[in-house]
């Protein structure tokens, strides 16, 4: 079953979470410079272990199984004065702290990392969160325009997009903003987040609708690689002179014209600079299956890869898809703790940090990948999700060390236990359905 997992890794994040409301006070009272500055019942970190350990439970039944889990249940707090506190804490310092983890165990992890060749790859993608009917959301939420619901029953929504690292199943950042926003003004965001010296050694997958010339024009001038899925009305020119030339693989050489500029027309400096340049861009056909033929661009040369690895590599952008699913299905994304603004952020930061917690505790099992009698075997993300639920606060912070023990030995056994096959080259068609919101669909495992 591999090697045996160190405890030193809860007893390094128990470190780095009372480390971060050591250092981080300020950012974590954010602009209320008076919040935490008495002794409360419960301190902040007990705040972020309950955002972190939710269940999706009523407020009263989520406060009782924190304080029970860290040995404090004897203190007597109400729901309210509880979420009242959660309200003091900035989301924004949920973020940071969730930034900074992820950062650190892949760093901490740097030799462990699978990559495409010398590559990082990442992809970035967006899904829409259904907020609570009566939510006090009103900075960025959106009434979902395609609803044909009454104006008073349609559902607030918000746009989520994240920059996932697929290889290795984690989530790198996340950007969140109104429904109608432009998902491709988020991925100009989370790719800034990439740090100069790792450009040479990144690779993104867009998929469709992502693609355009303002996003082309930022690759070109950074050192980071590409690979789109297009649309047919892009390069339609390329397209066809493929198409009649019966190739599956050319490089062409592309000068844009004004037309192509309509979607910045009135940034005139970037206008002026990609109207004089020339694009270098390689463009390949490949098979998705069910005979559907689809076209991908890409600055990543013959010898960096062949059509037959961008067909690999587009394929792994699914685990963006993946992730997304499993935030709102097995960790109960859509369940928030309020219907305030600040506890859906608080919310959503440190969901998308259980779920590189879970993926890292996967990883440092050193069997991710384990030899079955028929097939490869992988741990099961919905099982662990559910064990590190169930035992992260008492795996953390639970005063007896005899209970961290046994919290941390009973989330590695039931990791190990449940094992799904891993079964290459299967694909199924997409069908695009109304939504089954039942919890038959994906049943969580807490």
């Amino acid at each position: 079953m591999g090697q045996p997992m160190s405890r030193d890794v809860f007893r390094r994040w128990r470190k780095t979470i009372q480390r971060y409301h050591l250092n981080k006070i300020d950012t974590i009272r954010g602009n209320n410079r008076t919040a935490f500055t008495r002794h409360r019942k419960v301190s902040p970190e007990n705040l972020l272990l309950q955002m972190l350990s939710q269940r999706g439970m009523a407020q009263r039944q989520e406060v009782k199984i924190l304080l029970e889990d860290s040995g404090m249940s004897d203190i007597d707090i109400s729901d309210v004065g509880f979420y009242k506190a959660r309200m003091k804490y900035s989301p924004g310092a949920v973020k940071e702290m969730f930034e900074d983890f992820t950062d650190d165990e892949t760093r901490i992890r740097k030799s462990e990392m699978r990559k495409f060749k010398s590559f990082h790859v990442f992809a970035i993608d967006g899904s829409e969160l259904v907020l609570p009917s009566d939510t006090e959301f009103e900075t960025i939420a959106d009434i979902q325009p395609t609803s044909k619901a009454a104006p008073d029953d349609m559902p607030h929504m918000i746009k989520l997009s994240g920059l996932s690292d697929v290889y290795n199943h984690t989530i790198k950042r996340i950007a969140i903003d109104e429904y109608s926003h432009d998902e491709r003004g988020h991925a100009i965001e989370l790719l800034g987040s990439i740090k100069k010296e790792e450009e040479s050694k990144t690779l993104v997958v867009f998929d469709r609708g992502y693609f355009s010339f303002k996003l082309l024009n930022l690759f070109d001038n950074s050192k980071m690689k590409y690979i789109f899925r297009i649309s047919t009305y892009v390069l339609s020119k390329c397209r066809r002179e493929m198409e009649s030339d019966n190739e599956v693989d050319k490089t062409f050489k592309v000068q844009l014209t004004h037309a192509n500029t309509n979607g910045f027309r009135n940034e005139t400096e970037l206008v002026q600079e990609v109207l004089s340049k020339t694009f270098v861009i390689r463009m390949a056909i490949i098979d998705i299956g069910k005979e559907e033929k689809e076209f991908l661009i890409t600055n990543l040369s013959d010898d960096e890869a062949s059509i037959e690895e961008l067909k690999e590599l587009y394929h792994a952008r699914w685990d963006i898809e993946t992730a997304f699913r499993d935030m709102k299905k097995c960790l109960k994304l859509e369940e928030f703790s309020g219907r305030r603004e600040r506890l859906i952020l608080q919310d959503i930061y440190a969901c998308a940090w259980v779920f590189n917690m879970v993926q890292f505790i996967i990883m440092e099992r050193k069997c991710s990948l384990i030899q079955g009698k028929k097939h490869q075997m992988k741990h099961n993300r919905s099982v662990a999700i559910g064990a590190v639920k169930r035992n992260l606060v008492k795996a953390l912070m639970h005063p007896s060390s005899r209970i961290r023990k046994e919290s941390f030995d009973n989330i590695i056994k039931e990791i190990d236990r449940y094992l799904t096959p891993i079964r290459p080259n299967r694909s199924f068609s997409r069908e695009h359905k109304a939504k089954n919101h039942s919890r038959m669909s994906y049943r969580s495992n807490y």
